[in-house]
Order: structure tokens, then C-alpha cells, then sequence
């Protein structure tokens, strides 16, 4: 059986614009298989900018950046960002 979780650590949000906000949040990403003991994946980061009108906070732009990777053949297909 696949499981997969992941894990919002740190999230620090900051209020710059007049309507939206920007937040910088850490993550890790763990799996297990019945082949695969239960193992981190990916560990990185959202980058996230967020606007507010009259329908309410949405999600603008998020950038990921995958600062440490480990098997991910089997998870991810690889379209993220991997920071330098």
C-alpha cells in the first residue's frame, strides 16, 4: 500500500501590499510502500503570493523550490524547481 504525507513546518506570512500578502513556508514530504520503508522524499520550500478582492484570498503565485531530495521515482514526475 502507497502512503504519502506531507508536512507544512514553518510558515511566515507578511502583509506588504495593500490587497494581498506574501509567505515563505517549509515543507517535507514522506512515503512509504510495501517495498520501501517509510523515508523523506523531498524537503523544500513555498514561496507563495496571495491576493484579496471581493471574492475573498486566493493564491496568486506559488514558487517550490526542492532543496533536498531523496527517491522520488516513484512520487514525483519532476516539473518542480530545484534551488541552487
Amino acid at each position: 500500500a502507497l502512503m504519502s504525507r506531507a508536512s507544512l513546518e514553518k510558515c511566515q506570512i507578511l502583509c506588504r501590499l495593500r490587497h494581498g500578502a506574501t509567505a515563505r513556508s517549509y515543507f517535507t514530504v514522506l512515503q512509504a510502500l510495501a517495498d520501501l520503508p517509510l523515508q523523506v522524499i523531498v524537503a523544500g520550500r513555498y514561496h507563495d503570493r496571495f491576493v484579496c478582492d471581493e471574492s475573498g484570498w486566493q493564491f496568486a503565485e506559488r514558487v517550490v523550490w526542492m532543496d533536498l531530495t531523496g527517491d522520488l521515482t516513484r512520487h514525483l514526475v519532476g516539473y518542480l524547481t530545484r534551488s541552487r
